[in-house]
């Protein structure tokens, strides 16, 4: 019996040895100085797939990626909707997202691992912009700008619709783009965040559990300090990517640098409608900017919301849903305008935050003009999720090349900010 108390004794002392040794060495690796080439701020789709990029290209690259929240709770990437289409009023907008639907189609050439291919559900659908008279010449003045970079889109009137779209209620509707070609699609963000982050860990890119706390920045950025569970972590870098969602310029204000963008709150709405369009409904837009698109293989289930006006923003300190606004504004445009919505069910629904540019509702991309070493990846205002791989191997080509090579986005560059020179996107859903 006491040889057996000597033992746990000595087994307690072991334990507790271990574990004192395990804290002083997590502490001692923590005030070291670590260096990396590229540090990006923000796990998310932009961070990850900036990461991914950057590796897959420049296998030697000494990437890591910070990021508070690994399981992704309160992602942006992850509570999307996940849609890609080609129809917007820029055309750097739909170059990017063109580049985009050709990744996600061939996703498996780039983010298999170990010949397991990366699902993210994607199918072909399309998007359906209806417009009243008032919309009428920018609607095709959007079909212009859109068939000049290779766009399948034609403009028809009221009457037209019906051919398409018979459950389509035209009553104040005088146009509609309708879109024919192939690379507008559904799928799932979620599924495209994991597969960017596990094939970045597999070829070598460390993800850093913790918060951006501190930059240290003169001429260039030298470094940032980390909050990791309440230790500082330091890391030396070469080059710092701002890919912090929402949370860009709060990250910036650190700096004392402007960077217009902030969290909008958005609700998401799932609700099932036997009597609706079905699966083969293209994601549609109301004038309102009520939109509504199928999911799922059903043929009854829809998800739906919409952006409100400036001064109808919700409340950003939670991601609580406002159900009253889905039964006050989104189901009576939803019950009059398309058939069959008059009787519905919620059966689910989220908020998520958008990484809104106040400026414009366009990213901002690219180095900094005076801070050479720091790239921005933000303001997306709604449709990152979908750009996230042209936008990220946009950053791989400027830290590595010096300059953009496959889609030219200067005019997305910081420049505009300091110059308060807007280059609006229209088409913001």
């Amino acid at each position: 019996m006491l040889l057996l108390r000597k033992t746990l004794t000595n087994t307690k002392k072991i334990a507790t040895n271990q574990c004192q040794y395990n804290q002083h060495l997590k502490t001692w690796l923590l005030k070291r100085q670590i260096h990396y080439d590229v540090v990006i701020v923000g796990g998310g789709v932009m961070g990850s797939s900036s990461a991914f990029f950057l590796k897959h290209k420049a296998p030697s690259l000494n990437v890591a990626v910070v990021e508070g929240d690994p399981k992704y709770s309160k992602s942006s990437s992850s509570l999307s909707v996940g849609g890609v289409r080609e129809q917007f009023s820029t055309p750097e907008n739909i170059r990017l997202s063109q580049w985009s639907s050709h990744f996600m189609k061939n996703i498996d050439q780039y983010l298999s691992i170990d010949g397991e291919e990366p699902c993210i559900s994607f199918f072909k659908s399309s998007y359906l912009f209806l417009a009243t008279e008032s919309g009428v010449d920018i609607l095709k003045s959007n079909a212009e700008i859109q068939k000049n970079c290779g766009v399948d889109i034609k403009s028809v009137g009221s009457d037209e619709i019906h051919k398409y779209f018979e459950w389509v209620n035209t009553d104040g509707i005088a146009a509609a783009n309708i879109y024919s070609g192939e690379k507008e699609g559904s799928f799932d963000g979620w599924c495209l965040l994991q597969a960017f982050k596990k094939k970045a860990e597999q070829i070598g890119v460390h993800y850093i559990k913790g918060d951006c706390q501190k930059i240290d920045v003169g001429t260039t950025v030298k470094g940032i300090t980390v909050d990791c569970d309440g230790q500082a972590m330091n890391i030396e870098c070469d080059s710092l990517v701002n890919a912090a969602g929402p949370w860009a310029g709060e990250l910036m204000s650190k700096i004392n640098l402007h960077l217009p963008v902030v969290p909008r709150k958005r609700y998401v709405f799932a609700f099932d409608c036997p009597k609706g369009p079905g699966r083969a409904a293209p994601l549609t837009v109301d004038p309102t900017g009520v939109y509504f698109k199928p999911d799922g293989q059903t043929g009854t289930r829809y998800l739906c919301g919409c952006s409100p006006e400036e001064d109808e923003e919700p409340d950003i300190s939670n991601l609580d849903v406002d159900y009253d606004y889905f039964e006050s504004f989104l189901w009576p445009i939803l019950a009059e305008r398309y058939r069959g919505m008059e009787e519905l069910k919620v059966c689910h629904s989220w908020a998520g935050y958008y990484d809104y540019n106040t400026l414009d509702q366009n990213c901002v991309i690219g180095p900094h003009p005076h801070i050479q070493n720091l790239y921005f990846i933000n303001g997306f205002s709604g449709h990152g999720i979908q750009q996230s791989p042209a936008a990220g191997n946009a950053i791989s080509e400027l830290i590595l090349e010096g300059k953009y090579v496959d889609i030219d986005l200067t005019r997305f560059q910081y420049e505009r900010i300091l110059n308060d020179r807007p280059l609006p996107e229209i088409n913001v859903v």
